[in-house]
Formats: C-alpha cells, sequence, structure tokens
C-alpha cells in the first residue's frame, strides 16, 4: 500500500567500511569480496537491499537509478550503533525473499524487513511501526514516511529527512522536495496513471470506491479466464 514501493540500506563505500574497521567484523568478512566487486554495470557496491532473488548488494546506480522517486532518511543513532546496524545488514545478504511478507520469519526478508533488521530488531535503537496486514505483521515503505511524519519536529525523532529527489513521469522533469513535500507523499496513490492534477479532488472514499471495482473487474476478468482455460475441469 501507499506510493514507495521498496526500501533498502546504504551502507558506504568499501573504502568508508575499511576506515571504520568493518572489513574485519565476520559478518562483513565473510561477504568482502562480493561486496568490494563492482555491478555488471562497473558500478561500486553501497546498498544492501532484499528484491525477488533475495537479499543482496547493490550500486547506487541500480538501486534507484530506474525509480521515479527516491527518499533519504539518516538514523539518529551513534557512530557505534551506526557501525553494528551495517555489520547487521552484511548479516542478511544471502537470504532469500519473504513473498509471505511476514516480519516475524527471520530467514527469509522482504525489502523493509531489512531495514527493521537493520535497525530496529532485537533492541535495536530505532522503534519502526509494525502493522497488520492480512494477519501478518509486516511494514511498508509508506509507515517510514508516517513515522518521519509522526515525530517532525520532536526532539526524541529517530529520523532526519536528507533528500527527496521528485520525478514526474507526465513532464519527465526531475525536482528537489523538501520535507514538506515528501510528507505529502502520504497522500499520493500507488498508481502512476492516478497521479494527475485531476486525481487530487477525487477525495478518499472516491478512491475506495475506484480501488473496490477494479479489484471487482480483476476478479471477474480471472474467474472467466479460469472457465476458459479449464471448461471440463482440470486436465489430467
Amino acid at each position: 500500500p501507499g506510493y514507495w514501493p521498496h526500501g533498502a540500506i546504504y551502507v558506504g563505500t568499501p573504502r568508508e567500511l575499511e576506515e571504520l574497521g568493518l572489513d574485519r567484523d565476520e559478518r562483513v568478512a565473510r561477504h568482502w569480496k562480493e561486496f568490494t566487486q563492482p555491478d555488471a554495470e562497473g558500478h561500486e557496491h553501497v546498498i544492501i537491499e532484499a528484491v525477488s532473488e533475495g537479499v543482496l548488494f547493490s550500486s547506487l546506480e541500480h538501486s534507484i537509478g530506474g525509480g521515479d522517486s527516491a527518499a533519504v532518511l539518516r538514523p539518529r543513532v551513534t557512530d557505534e550503533e551506526r557501525k553494528e546496524a551495517i555489520a547487521r545488514a552484511f548479516n542478511q545478504v544471502g537470504k532469500p525473499y519473504d513473498f509471505e511478507f511476514d516480519f516475524e520469519t527471520v530467514n527469509e526478508l522482504v525489502c523493509t524487513e531489512v531495514v527493521f533488521r537493520t535497525y530496529g530488531a532485537n533492541a535495536g535503537p530505532i522503534r519502526f511501526p509494525l502493522v497488520e496486514i492480512l494477519g501478518r505483521q509486516t511494514m511498508p515503505a509508506i509507515e517510514l514516511v508516517r513515522k518521519f511524519k509522526g515525530e517532525l519536529g520532536e526532539p526524541d525523532a529517530e529520523l532526519d529527512f536528507i533528500a527527496f529527489i521528485d520525478g514526474d513521469e507526465e513532464t519527465g522533469i526531475t525536482s528537489i522536495g523538501d520535507e514538506s513535500s515528501f510528507v505529502g507523499t502520504l497522500e499520493r496513490p500507488a498508481l502512476t496513471f492516478l497521479q494527475g492534477t485531476l486525481v487530487t479532488h477525487i477525495g478518499s472514499v472516491g478512491w475506495a470506491l475506484i480501488t473496490v471495482t477494479v479489484l471487482c473487474l480483476l476478479g471477474v476478468a480471472y474467474s472467466k479466464n479460469a472457465r476458459v482455460r479449464h471448461p471440463q475441469g482440470p486436465r489430467q
């Protein structure tokens, strides 16, 4: 749900991690050779993220280069807490993707669960908001925006706003947004074709009716397709 579909951890460059001594941490060292190799396009690995292939290293160019928008939030933690978080992020590399989106399991991870396991779980320094969706505890990326908004201006806020790069697919123009425009993404629909100026006047009830209609149409289409494929029951 929400405009933001993905979350990732920026861990820094190999040189920066060497300066912190993290290349000697066992959790980092066992992945060091893979991390220090450039990606297929020659870009440096600086990100750890979970995608359909699993938890892996990525370059900045590959991770956000094809996105419509990108936002950067920095956790307010001590240097030691940050070093521990980076090591914990490395410890997730190689795990498969969690297509169940279940935060109660630790052997498979969804994208925002890498963020959660890095900074929040097991008495981590950041309190992340888990929500229940379809009976599972999870954390859609939009909840990070909601957390930031709820703590904005508070002395104990746990996330600092660093950057918001906003792309407009209709005009092809990219702009640099501020905190206010970033928080405003909470009101954006998830589907790109619904983000024009006209749709802002539809309202929440209107969007609910549109969503229900679309889901009903998809259900009808699926039902028809099932009958066409198996008019006399499944084949042996």
